[in-house]
């Protein structure tokens, strides 16, 4: 499970409760992403911060920044960390991207999921395939969850 976008510590109390709810299920290992440095988190005087933070497995901190960009595990740009809060993840040795992913929807769009080598990777394939006669744009629509859930499999 991986809770992004928006600021998730900035809903601290819901996103522990939907932990909560969602552990019930199933023992999922918890990601969350935040543009807040793990010390940050610590010092907040939100209610319900510390028990976001001891609900959280990995914690991958601070906020992308493109003139950093890098081809990272989990991460798009090298201020980024991640922080295994709970020990119960194995990290593995090589700290760099495992790719971009294309998802081909039923109605034939198409979604990159993934850490790009280069941030200007998406910029090159869009004018490759404008020259080819095929428009590609960035989605407008929030991203949905384009995976089978374990309820469904």
């Amino acid at each position: 499970m991986t809770a992004s976008g928006g600021e998730p510590a900035e809903q601290a109390p819901a996103l522990s409760e939907l932990i909560d709810t969602a552990r019930r299920e199933r023992d999922w290992i918890v990601t969350c992403y935040s543009g807040y440095s793990l010390e940050s988190l610590r010092r907040n005087i939100r209610p319900g911060t510390a028990a976001l933070l001891d609900r959280l497995d990995l914690l991958i901190d601070g906020p992308y920044l493109v003139e950093q960009h890098a081809s990272l595990l989990w991460r798009g740009s090298s201020n980024q960390r991640i922080h295994n809060l709970s020990g119960r993840v194995d990290l593995p040795l090589r700290d760099e991207s495992v790719g971009v992913t294309p998802v081909i929807s039923r109605d034939g769009s198409v979604e990159f999921i993934g850490v790009y080598p280069e941030r200007e990777t998406f910029d090159h394939l869009v004018n490759s395939l404008r020259r080819r006669g095929t428009l590609l744009s960035p989605s407008t629509s929030p991203r949905s969850f384009p995976f089978r859930t374990h309820k469904e499999l």
